[in-house]
């Protein structure tokens, strides 16, 4: 299935295993846009140190020396969607006190290792895997090597793959934006004098934001999402210093980060 913009332009298209695929020419375009207007508007080059995009292929050409970091989020929902594309999959996935379903809950710690240990990662939970169980479960192992862990994997460890604490790993702040900016309006093609009204709104609160910056004023944080945080480290320090096993390390991480 193939996806094309109003003036017929491929954008972008999905192959036969589901998989949206932005083109670079697109891509391409938005990034140099976006870097010559900061050159125009400040005098200098735009070169990020760590970009979190989807769009990698571009990223490189734009911008070779940024480190492209995937999101974490969204690795898991793909996880998630393909456990529950299969019914085996699904009903272990759903009884988290039985060992299938705790196998394949660690599968969603991977994200949380060193991406030099994410092999070892894999390899532990192949150890834990019960021969008798359905072909359904090593069919799952064989997509996440060949798509994630492998040395030739479409997406390797280094894109998705870091230790708790490591800085922001999802992309919901800027999806956030998005679905607020465009709950501002009830068509593709407002007003203008209410397309402008919005971007002032957002422009003041930018604003707000970057004074808050500027005088080192802590950002609130949600206490449930720091205190998981600083319990993923604990656990964290626990594994690298020898204290928690493998297998615990990624089972706790995968039923912690589940849903966040």
């Amino acid at each position: 299935m193939s996806i094309k913009t109003e003036k017929g332009e491929q954008f972008c298209f999905v192959n036969d295993e589901g998989t949206v695929i932005y083109t670079t020419e697109e891509n391409l375009r938005m990034w140099k846009f976006i870097t010559s207007l900061a050159r125009e508007m400040t005098g200098e080059e735009l070169n990020p140190e760590v970009v979190l995009d989807a769009a990698h292929i571009s990223i490189r050409e734009c911008f070779p020396n940024a480190s492209i970091h995937g999101c974490r989020f969204h690795l898991h929902q793909n996880f998630i969607k393909h456990i529950h594309a299969n019914s085996h999959l699904r009903l272990a996935f759903s009884k988290t006190d039985s060992e299938e379903g705790k196998w394949l809950h660690a599968f969603l710690g991977l994200s949380l290792l060193h991406p030099d240990s994410v092999c070892d990662g894999f390899l532990t939970l192949m150890e834990f895997k019960d021969t008798t169980w359905p072909s359904a479960f090593t069919e799952f192992a064989d997509y996440v090597t060949d798509t994630y862990s492998s040395d030739c994997a479409r997406y390797p460890p280094e894109l998705w793959a870091a230790p708790p604490g490591s800085g922001p790993r999802t992309t919901n702040a800027a999806e956030s934006f998005h679905r607020h900016f465009n709950d501002q309006f009830r068509g593709a093609h407002p007003n203008i004098h209410h397309l402008t009204e919005s971007l002032l709104d957002i422009q003041a609160g930018t604003y707000i934001k970057i004074n808050y910056i500027d005088r080192k004023v802590a950002a609130r944080c949600d206490p449930q999402v720091k205190e998981r945080q600083e319990r993923a480290k604990v656990m964290y320090g626990q594994f690298m210093n020898g204290e928690r096993e493998m297998y615990s390390y990624l089972k706790s991480m995968g039923f912690m980060f589940k849903k966040k």
